[in-house]
């Protein structure tokens, strides 16, 4: 017999933290499922760590080559026999009842989606262990239960575009049919970043069937090193192009399904804003000159036509951020946008 639910989780270059991820799957309330842990081609031994817990419930396999993990992911997904699936990432931890919490509301509400409005996000240094775990819950639509919308364009704008609906996948119980063509054949995309943002977009586009629970389910662990933490620049090019290639995707997709042009920009729109102000407003408070210079070399090197969207974009945003925080490095990095304004519209 099928276990009721999948767990994939790709594994690459996380022997520090791989063994606390296994083990919270092991101490799940919730005991019928599979687990298939891929590693990635890594360089350490998270493949041996992972291949010392006994339990039949785990198939521990490697890739024959990178894949990344998007490709990882896909991977696992057609490997999965459940009913449903979970995405764990590897560095992180579930608490004891995120699969009994996500698998009843799925099954109570004859849902396609669970998940989840609270996380709690960890310190590095301090996420040792689940027990004695000192950390807040996040919100994520400050716990109000609302109703997923049947009408496509709404759902698309509340719970996606205005971010009702975190897209964090780990988040998320969904149901196997989403994957195999029955509702629709989803995969992840091959994005540089933001892959679960636009991942989110193909399964809200496919069912309205999602419903949301105000249980925190996982723990997440924001590692230095990480994209908010990185003091790479050149990573800039890398989120603009991610984020100008997520623009072409969200045309071809949401375009044919609603035949409405300034729709689709303003889903666009918001996407774009949101993802800037993630990815690059780090960079701002580090360097603002150095920001500037990257963005300029990614529209210069770009075969794409983005260079007044994302100009107007980065002087909307830097002039709230001044307005909202009295930041030198904010109020330097405009007058750089400023003043070279020409040279960006023109290229």
């Amino acid at each position: 017999m099928n276990p009721k639910i999948s767990v994939i989780m790709p594994m690459y270059n996380v022997e520090k933290y791989v063994g606390l991820a296994i083990q919270s799957l092991l101490d799940q309330t919730f005991e019928d499922f599979e687990a298939i842990f891929i590693d990635d081609c890594g360089p350490d031994k998270s493949f041996e760590i992972a291949k010392s817990f006994n339990d039949p419930r785990l198939k521990v396999i490697q890739n024959e080559k990178n894949l990344g993990a998007t490709g990882t992911r896909n991977h696992g997904l057609e490997l999965a026999t459940g009913k449903y699936i979970y995405f764990l990432d590897s560095d992180d931890a579930m608490l004891p009842k995120c699969l009994e919490l996500l698998y009843n509301a799925a099954e109570n509400a004859q849902a396609d989606v669970a998940t989840s409005l609270i996380s709690y996000h960890a310190k590095d240094s301090e996420f040792q262990t689940l027990k004695n775990l000192k950390c807040n819950p996040i919100k994520y639509n400050n716990g109000i239960i609302t109703k997923v919308s049947d009408d496509l364009k709404t759902r698309i704008m509340n719970e996606y575009a205005d971010r009702k609906m975190h897209c964090a996948v780990w988040l998320s119980l969904f149901k196997k049919s989403l994957f195999d063509g029955e509702i629709d054949k989803i995969r992840f995309r091959n994005f540089a970043v933001a892959d679960d943002d636009y991942f989110l977009c193909d399964i809200l586009c496919a069912t309205s069937k999602v419903v949301k629970i105000d249980k925190p389910v996982y723990v997440y662990r924001p590692r230095e090193g990480s994209i908010s933490k990185s003091e790479d620049f050149k990573r800039i090019g890398k989120y603009l192009n991610a984020i100008m290639d997520g623009e072409d995707f969200l045309k071809e997709k949401l375009l044919p399904l609603t035949n409405d042009p300034l729709f689709v920009e303003n889903v666009n729109l918001k996407v774009a804003q949101r993802l800037f102000k993630f990815f690059l407003m780090n960079y701002f408070k580090k360097d603002p000159s150095m920001v500037a210079k990257e963005f300029y070399e990614t529209l210069r090197n770009s075969d794409k036509d983005h260079s007044v969207f994302f100009t107007t974009m980065m002087i909307g945003f830097l002039q709230r951020s001044v307005l909202l925080d009295e930041n030198s490095n904010y109020k330097a990095a405009l007058r750089i946008i400023k003043a070279n304004i020409n040279k960006l519209t023109t290229l």
